[in-house]
């Protein structure tokens, strides 16, 4: 068994949490997702217990229709949907947190649209959005990791530390500039502790994997000196 084999787990389950936060960013809750959430057993990272916490709770608690009333809270405050000032909705686009006026389709969208077609990667238009949008960023993300296994299987550590280079550019780059000042929007005008739950897990969860990808980076490049 190859060395690189005990990296396998890790990345699977950071490419699991990816998949996780996009569901939840690209649309409203469904009840299968809902019945997930309340039956998943929650990792026990203390970092990530907050927000996992929080988003637990609220599913635990019997409610008339708690999948409309999350599907009202995700409209208002990923869509703004029925909200007069801007400033009362958190939308999820890197170029909206990264741009002088606050527009979408900025200078971010195109970079990460450069970066998805580089690796021959499509947006599906069956959701017509931007391709900075959060949703996307953080499938790109689940992408990469689902890569970095298939290098590990191939037992080629400079292709694996290449791929956890990547992996570390793009956070810094498309999501560390953006999402903690987004996530704090979020926590501001969400109506549900479901939502404030997400927010608080998804910056806590960025922050430890680029902990785990600088953690990673070392073990191997430690290992090549050897």
């Amino acid at each position: 068994m190859s060395e690189l084999t005990v990296y396998s787990s890790i990345t699977e389950e950071r490419e699991n949490m990816y998949m996780l936060l996009a569901t939840l960013y690209k649309t409203e809750v469904t009840p299968e997702l809902y019945d997930m959430i309340k039956n998943v057993r929650f990792s026990e990272e203390k970092e990530l217990r907050t927000g996992y916490e929080k988003m637990h709770d609220f599913v635990s608690v019997k409610r008339h229709d708690p999948i409309t009333d999350l599907a009202v809270d995700y409209a208002r405050i990923f869509l703004g949907a029925g909200v007069v000032e801007t400033e009362q909705s958190a939308f999820p686009y890197e170029s909206v947190y990264t741009s002088d006026k606050r527009l979408i389709m900025q200078e971010a969208r195109d970079e990460v649209l450069y970066i998805y077609r580089k690796h021959g990667l499509g947006v599906d238009d069956k959701y017509n959005i931007p391709e900075d949008h959060l949703a996307l960023e953080l499938e790109f993300m689940a992408y990469l990791c689902s890569s970095l296994k298939q290098k590990i299987d191939k037992d080629s550590p400079e292709e694996v530390v290449s791929n956890l280079d990547e992996q570390k550019s793009f956070i810094n780059k498309h999501l560390a500039n953006w999402v903690p000042s987004f996530c704090n929007d979020v926590k501001k005008v969400a109506g549900t502790e479901f939502y404030i739950g997400l927010a608080e897990l998804t910056t806590a969860f960025l922050t430890m994997d680029l902990n785990i990808i600088d953690g990673l980076l070392v073990q191997l490049n430690q290992k090549a000196r050897i």
